[in-house]
């Protein structure tokens, strides 16, 4: 049978309870289908095995543990017991319950030495793995908490009571220390996040750059569509000066023949009346015939400085 360690009263597993040991098979057979087992097993396996089962199955694990251990290795059921207590196993394993592994009365402590180990070697992995992750916050945490378990775990295990109220204490003050710095962080935190919102409601108030850039683009495009249209209006009006000026000039040339042909009429006139014996009667004709000619001509001029001052105003 199991002997408990000096300072420990019994083992507080429940052993012998049902639930518990299928846990303890679960934990046992999970960790040899994970870790690359040679030998077909299951849950029933592990639940009731049969001497050699054990045996293969503690071989295995003595040689995921250290491989040299084995060298020295002559019956399982005399080199089984110091293993478990080179290990610190906290109870002892008898060489009369490795005899018959199988029994009802027997097996149930194997069981939970078995998976103890197993918990051993997986905590040993895990915190190897924590080590090797690196070195952030995060993973200190973990190995420092991993530390406190496994000295905690141990001095439970052996019955120190007052080393465990101890270790407790130590991880309760260290723990108390990180919440007021980590107090502190959220606090300065907390400060950054109000003054972020404040600048972002600052900037939710102010004018937004592309709304203010959005309305200058539409003013910008409203200017272009007068200044086309003033174009527009300005090229109509040009090409409506181009054309009166035309006209103007058309007219201006017109008058021009005119007056010359006044000029040539008045002129052979003059020729006729030179040539020509003058009577009292001709001379009052010819008179009023000048001052007709005169006053079509005066017209005819105003006419055509009128034309050349509109040209000159449509250039």
């Amino acid at each position: 049978q199991r002997r408990a360690p000096p300072g420990v009263k019994g083992d507080p597993r429940p052993v012998g309870d049902k639930g518990y040991q299928a846990a303890c098979a679960r934990n046992v057979l999970e960790f040899l289908t994970s870790h690359g087992y040679e030998y077909q097993v299951t849950l029933k396996t592990v639940a009731s095995p049969t001497t050699k089962d054990y045996t293969n199955i503690m071989m295995f694990i003595v040689r995921y543990l250290d491989p040299s251990i084995l060298k020295g290795f002559t019956k399982i059921e005399e080199e089984i017991p110091q293993l478990y207590k080179r290990l610190r196993y906290p109870f002892t394993i008898s060489k009369s319950n490795l005899t018959a592994v199988g029994s009802p009365h027997t097996w149930p402590s194997i069981l939970a030495a078995l998976s103890w180990v197993v918990e051993l070697i997986n905590y040993c992995e895990k915190a190897e793995n924590v080590r090797m992750d690196g070195a952030d916050d995060r993973t200190r945490m973990e190995v420092e908490f991993f530390d406190y378990v496994s000295e905690s775990y141990q001095s439970f295990m052996s019955g120190d009571d007052a080393r465990c109220e101890e270790i407790d204490a130590e991880k309760g003050s260290q723990i108390e220390s990180k919440a007021v710095e980590v107090k502190r962080e959220a606090d300065g935190l907390m400060a950054a996040n109000d003054a972020l919102r404040e600048k972002i409601a600052s900037l939710q108030m102010a004018p937004r750059p592309l709304k203010e850039a959005r309305q200058r683009l539409h003013e910008t495009q409203n200017d272009k569509d007068r200044f086309l249209k003033l174009v527009d209006n300005l090229q109509s009006h040009h090409s409506t000066l181009v054309r009166k000026l035309a006209e103007l000039r058309a007219d201006m040339s017109s008058l021009q023949t005119e007056l010359r042909l006044i000029d040539e009429d008045s002129a052979s006139l003059r020729t006729r009346i030179a040539s020509q014996t003058v009577h009292p009667a001709d001379v009052i004709r010819m008179n009023q015939e000048r001052s007709k000619l005169q006053t079509s001509l005066e017209a005819t001029r105003q006419q055509k400085e009128a034309a050349e001052a509109r040209a000159d105003d449509a250039e």
